[in-house]
């Protein structure tokens, strides 16, 4: 998880400490990078999201 935060962090999209725990913040922040990258933005980190975030 604290490579998903990281990533998330270095494209503006999470502004919270890097924790490692999937929080309301962390769900937040993939869901407006979903929005970002035209996925569906449900808050799911699955293969898809993964793929793009990196």
């Amino acid at each position: 998880m604290k490579t998903v935060q990281n990533s998330l962090k270095q494209q503006g999209f999470y502004t919270a400490s890097v924790n490692g725990i999937f929080d309301n913040k962390t769900s937040a922040a993939v869901m407006k990078f979903q929005k970002s990258k035209k996925l569906k933005a449900d808050g799911i980190i699955g293969r898809r999201t993964l793929a793009a975030l990196k």
